[in-house]
């Protein structure tokens, strides 16, 4: 409560309960910030759960039915895209918003690092994993604000 810049009281009298009473300060609505909406295309699915809850705390939206061109943000295995692949989805979306996850063969991350790609190779990493994502999300709304 506190950190949210509110307050509790408790008041305790035997026999007759307790009263708790937590005040908050009222929020105004933010003006709405236009929706990231995010792929995934991951096959551990612990390592899925992780980028989905992370991505979602940071009000990213996830579609699985979208199409590849309809999301702005991929977050995609290192083994289920390959340079040319990225390219082509790159003549669609800024690299930044491209989030490559695992160890890529040698010369497919240096053209991932050369196009300008996110590339995660430790995904135990969950700092690393967090720092990528954030940097995809706020390419993406910078681009929002800049279009």
């Amino acid at each position: 409560a506190e950190r949210a810049g509110g307050t509790v009281e408790i008041h305790s009298r035997p026999g007759l309960g307790a009263t708790i009473r937590m005040r908050f300060p009222v929020m105004c609505d933010a003006p709405e910030q236009p929706s990231i909406v995010a792929g995934l295309q991951v096959e551990d699915g612990r390592l899925a759960a992780v980028v989905r809850g992370h991505l979602e705390s940071r009000g990213v939206h996830m579609d699985g039915d979208a199409t590849l061109d309809d999301v702005d943000l991929l977050v995609v295995d290192a083994g289920r895209v390959v340079p040319c692949g990225a390219q082509r989805w790159m003549t669609i979306h800024p690299p930044g918003r491209l989030v490559v996850l695992g160890m890529p063969a040698a010369a497919e991350q240096k053209r991932f690092l050369e196009l300008g790609v996110t590339v995660i190779t430790d995904i135990n990493d969950i700092s690393a994993l967090e720092r990528g994502l954030d940097a995809a999300i706020a390419h993406q709304q910078k681009e929002h604000q800049h279009g």
